[in-house]
């Protein structure tokens, strides 16, 4: 819906360490395929991931910044409901 009203995915450059941590390339490069590897080709948008659950993604349009705050396990993003990630928050910048 948000892409559909002209939302654009802030993608972040730093992605994979915003959702494994500094070790990221460690991680990925022992499994490649795991989910946590693979998150951020379909949602390079997160922003800020927690170990808790908790994950920031970032859009913008015409120049306001919009942050949608998720809860539940990221690398279940691409399968399909139910699942236990949703939408807690939303704010503008």
């Amino acid at each position: 819906m948000l892409l559909a009203d002209g939302w654009i995915p802030e993608e972040n450059p730093d992605c994979l360490e915003a959702v494994i941590g500094g070790d990221y390339e460690e991680t990925c490069r022992d499994d490649p395929e795991g989910r946590l590897c693979r998150v951020c080709t379909l949602v390079p948008e997160i922003a800020v991931s927690t170990g808790s659950g908790h994950t920031i993604l970032a859009y913008t349009k015409e120049g306001t910044r919009l942050y949608v705050e998720l809860y539940g396990a990221i690398g279940d993003i691409d399968k399909p409901p139910p699942n236990d990630l949703g939408i807690m928050d939303w704010r503008f910048h």
